[in-house]
C-alpha cells in the first residue's frame, strides 16, 4: 500500500504523503471502535452500508471542492 501510494507522488512531497498514510493507521483504532458500536447497536449490514454511503459522501465532497483529481492522470507534470 505505501509503494502505491509513493510510486505517483513527486519526490518533493513523498514525507508528506507518508505522513498521511501515518495519520490513517493512527485513526484506525478509534474509527473501529466507533464501527464496532454502531455494529452492535444497528447491526453489521446496517453499519456497512452507512459506511459505504459515507465514503462515497466523502468522494464526492472531495471531488467537487479539488476538481484537480478528476483530472489526475498519474504522471507528474511540473
Amino acid at each position: 500500500m505505501i509503494t502505491l501510494s509513493l510510486v505517483p507522488t513527486a519526490p518533493e512531497v513523498r514525507g508528506r504523503a507518508l505522513g498521511l498514510q501515518e495519520i490513517a493507521i493512527g485513526v484506525m483504532p478509534f474509527a473501529s471502535r466507533g464501527l464496532g458500536a454502531a455494529a452492535q447497536s444497528v447491526g453489521v449490514g446496517t453499519t456497512a452500508f452507512l459506511s459505504g454511503i459515507l465514503l462515497v459522501a466523502v468522494l464526492l465532497t472531495l471531488a467537487a471542492r479539488v476538481p484537480q483529481l478528476l483530472r489526475y492522470s498519474g504522471v507528474n507534470v511540473p
